[in-house]
């Protein structure tokens, strides 16, 4: 089975590319109530100096994209104190939620609908 690093696709830059290029992220660590919000402008890039600076596992990432921040800051951890996403006792089920590519298959018709199995099975191979 061939070495891969990522899906080689970049469809998901399709609104950067030919929206507004405005974007927003939030950063969750498990366990951690309080999380980082960034919000800025997105475009890609291909200069090298910066690829260079993402090798992964030898390999140089196709594109990368860059984020000229706007504003970051921390939010508090209010909403997820009471929504008790840490929580064990809140935990879904594994077995009771589809694989992800079942929800990409369903949505989009592309792909195999692979059950969560198989995916796992392949994360473990290719990880």
């Amino acid at each position: 089975m061939p070495d891969r690093s990522g899906n080689n696709r970049i469809d998901s830059f399709r609104n950067i590319v030919e929206g507004s290029g405005l974007l927003q992220l939030i950063f969750f660590v498990p366990g951690i109530d309080e999380t980082l919000r960034v919000g800025g402008r997105g475009s890609l890039t291909t200069e090298p100096d910066l690829l260079a600076t993402m090798m992964e596992f030898g390999k140089l990432p196709r594109v990368v994209l860059r984020i000229d921040v706007q504003e970051a800051y921390f939010h508090c951890g209010k909403a997820l104190m009471r929504s008790r996403l840490w929580s064990p006792d809140t935990r879904v089920e594994r077995a009771t939620f589809p694989s992800i590519a079942e929800v990409i298959h369903d949505q989009t018709s592309l792909g195999e609908p692979e059950p969560q199995d198989v995916v796992a099975a392949r994360y473990e191979t290719q990880l």
